[in-house]
């Protein structure tokens, strides 16, 4: 797929044919483009471990593509799992606390018969308020270790990259073993909806408008037509050239046609 700028965009819009232009002058030139590119990195800096593309592969919206080096990750992530799992503290200390409740039981009962003194009674009250706090201890160091969880699981995924759009790679720019530090890894292009790109003249400013209809014709070698909707029309018009730009959705199922192609388009008025 070829690279798009704005400058060869302009280029490929500007010249209207007088052929097209005593026809119909509603027929324009335009350039068929990504709905979206995006310059793929990482959160984090590492050393790339997996890459799961290659360029023209393509790609799901959460898809896994690659991983950082994350042994450290993983081995905390596990170590966490384990500390949630850990069910041995809270049950003893549970037991300890069904077991203080029923001494005070018993307890209240014997000091309203006078058969234990006051004194006692305080003592095992005493000791069933320490059951009670050390088994929200064990409850509260739960919580705290699904917390680390969490972090740590957070940290793993930091080293794994996912697609943030259905698409396709455009172009890979690092391999396995590489270092990641602030910089591209892949790229990647949504062609469903693809962009379609206009530059109209100011006479049709007003007269198009979004929603509207329009017909594409890619350029050769592909044929057909194609319908598009009016997406955005701008609201300024470049004063030295007395053009206006237009974008167009055009959906694109199953990627039946490239991006980064030219093509006229005629709008259903």
């Amino acid at each position: 797929m070829r690279s798009l700028n704005p400058g060869l965009i302009l280029m490929c819009l500007l010249p209207l044919t007088a052929s097209a232009q005593s026809t119909n002058d509603e027929e324009l030139n335009c350039v068929i483009a990504p709905n979206r590119v995006i310059n793929l990195s990482t959160a984090v800096e590492g050393v790339i471990s997996e890459l799961k593309v290659e360029k023209g592969d393509v790609v799901k919206k959460g898809q896994v593509l690659g991983s950082l080096q994350s042994d450290v990750e993983r081995e905390s992530v596990a170590l966490a799992k384990m500390r949630v799992d850990m069910q041995a503290q809270i049950a003893a200390r549970k037991e300890q606390l069904s077991s203080a409740q029923r001494k005070y039981d018993r307890s209240v009962e014997l000091s309203d018969r006078k058969f234990i003194s006051s004194e006692m009674l305080d003592e095992i009250r005493t000791d069933l308020e320490v059951a009670r706090l050390n088994y929200e201890d064990a409850l509260e160091n739960r919580r705290l270790a699904e917390v680390e969880l969490n972090r740590a699981q957070a940290q793993y995924n930091l080293r794994q990259f996912e697609s943030p759009i259905d698409g396709i790679v455009v172009e890979r720019f690092l391999s396995e073993g590489e270092f990641a530090q602030a910089q591209t890894i892949l790229r990647l292009a949504s062609i469903d909806p693809l962009k379609v790109e206009v530059v109209a003249p100011i006479a049709l400013y007003g007269s198009i408008k979004a929603g509207m209809k329009a017909t594409i014709a890619p350029e050769a070698p592909l044929s057909g037509s194609y319908e598009a909707t009016v997406k955005q029309v701008d609201q300024i018009v470049d004063a030295a050239s007395g053009l206006f730009g237009i974008r167009l959705d055009l959906p694109n199922p199953n990627n039946r046609l490239p991006a980064g192609i030219e093509c006229t388009v005629r709008f259903d008025r």
